[in-house]
């Protein structure tokens, strides 16, 4: 059994493949590549944790079952079960149904090779607010510890001061 870690996939976000740059020429057939990398390095008895952002609807979670895998979501800005959304506490269920087994709406501790660390979608809060950062969901973000941070929602490298190498 391996355990796996991954984000912002966005099943099911057509403008996705635009912003990001990515390869395809349409949500479908993204979406079709999408399951099967995963599935082609994910096995049934391995567990996923996914940091956020899996889908911008509630009609691309039929995803979730066709990906190998136990399935742990911590929600991130664009899922509904995020607790920044109006009634995510209701979304929860239809992430459950969809094949999430665990959801976590808090950050999550692991030690993960003898490492302690943090799960969560966002990154952390930076200290100094460089030109252009992005405020949005600022009060979701979780204050530095020194604890190293699995974090997903960034769609390209963040390289930031005092990070880990």
């Amino acid at each position: 059994m391996n355990t796996y870690f991954t984000s912002d996939h966005h099943f099911g976000h057509k403008n996705v493949i635009k912003y990001c740059g990515r390869p395809y020429k349409s949500v479908e057939e993204m979406n079709e590549d999408l399951v099967s990398r995963w599935n082609e390095i994910v096995q049934a008895d391995d567990w996923v944790y996914y940091l956020g952002d899996f889908s911008m609807s509630k009609k691309a979670l039929t995803y979730v079952k066709l990906l190998n895998g136990h399935k742990a979501l911590i929600p991130g800005n664009h899922d509904t079960c995020f607790p920044g959304h109006k009634n995510w506490l209701k979304q929860e269920q239809f992430y459950r149904d969809a094949g999430f087994e665990h959801i976590f709406v808090t950050p999550q501790e692991r030690c993960i090779g003898g490492i302690d660390m943090m799960m969560w979608h966002l990154p952390y809060v930076p200290d100094l607010r460089p030109d252009g950062y992005d405020v949005r969901y600022e009060q979701w973000r979780i204050k530095d510890d020194g604890r190293w941070l699995l974090h997903g929602h960034v769609h390209e490298r963040l390289v930031e001061e005092g990070s880990h190498d």
